[in-house]
């Protein structure tokens, strides 16, 4: 796996690895969970709705490190119909990821309209 985007839970002593490329094209929607108290890494069940194909971003909810959002489906190139939408999941629950479309991320991280693509 390659270009996959990470980030690190304190708290739970975890790194989270998102997307990326890899061998077979279902990688981009995997999600790897590395627990370092154990020296091991885990392949989630749960599995992205979007791919997350090149340097997705990652992070938590600041009150809760089960929330994860993960967006972007290309961050590489800064081409704006390539960026994708946004997912959240809570890591403790078997529910499914929500779904937020491009729109919701375009207006988290204030891209204007006058952007170029």
């Amino acid at each position: 796996r390659f270009m996959c985007g990470s980030t690190f839970l304190p708290f739970a002593k975890q790194c989270i690895a998102v997307g990326g490329q890899g061998f077979k094209s279902s990688v981009s929607k995997e999600i790897e969970v590395y627990d370092a108290t154990k020296n091991v890494w885990n392949v989630l069940r749960k599995k992205c709705v979007y791919s997350h194909n090149c340097k997705p971003l990652i992070w938590n909810d600041e009150m809760n490190y089960n929330i994860l959002y993960v967006a972007g489906g290309s961050l590489y190139n800064g081409k704006r119909r390539q960026l994708g939408g946004m997912e959240v999941i809570d890591m403790r629950m078997s529910t499914n990821w929500i779904w937020r479309g491009q729109n919701d991320l375009i207006s988290l991280l204030e891209l204007n309209s006058y952007s170029s693509d």
